[in-house]
């Protein structure tokens, strides 16, 4: 486990560093894998226990992405977004990494896919996976009308 800041290393296995964290990763813990775990295939590569509901941020090699000619794992696609932030790292050949979000909070235990997992294509360096404790929400609102009872007892009862 490492924690996102300024010259705080990205893999257990390679010296790329963090050069900048945008304000809302900083600070934030993240999974210290090996780099070497670009090639990972696996469908359950890495699986963790969130306590807090949460997102799931991924920090990906812009040359996985369909934007600059690769493509993203399947497990990234299908649950994943863009938020348009990007981390900078001291990799010449890798200088920025875009950043992902889980589509919805997460809690419990959590799986993540391998960063070489179909279709993937272009990535010269692993998914970096961290977790953001998700905002609290303030209100609840509930249908004007529930649908089970919209007909009252009658309607209810069917007749």
């Amino acid at each position: 486990v490492g924690v996102a800041v300024k010259r705080a290393r990205l893999y257990s296995d390679s010296g790329i560093r963090f050069e900048e964290v945008p304000a809302e990763l900083a600070g934030q813990a993240f999974v210290m894998g090996p780099d070497a775990a670009r090639d990972c295939t696996s469908f359950e590569a890495l699986t963790l226990h969130v306590s807090e509901l949460s997102y799931a941020l991924l920090l990906i090699d812009p040359r996985e992405t369909p934007s600059e000619g690769g493509a993203l794992p399947m497990w990234v696609e299908a649950g994943f977004e863009a938020t348009g932030g990007v981390v900078h790292t001291s990799d010449a050949e890798m200088p920025r990494m875009g950043v992902w979000r889980s589509k919805a909070p997460l809690i419990g235990p959590v799986t993540l896919g391998g960063s070489g997992q179909y279709p993937a294509r272009g990535a010269r360096h692993a998914i970096v996976a961290l977790f953001r404790p998700a905002p609290p929400r303030t209100s609840f609102s509930a249908p004007a009308e529930d649908a089970a009872t919209a007909g009252g007892a009658e309607g209810a009862a069917g007749g």
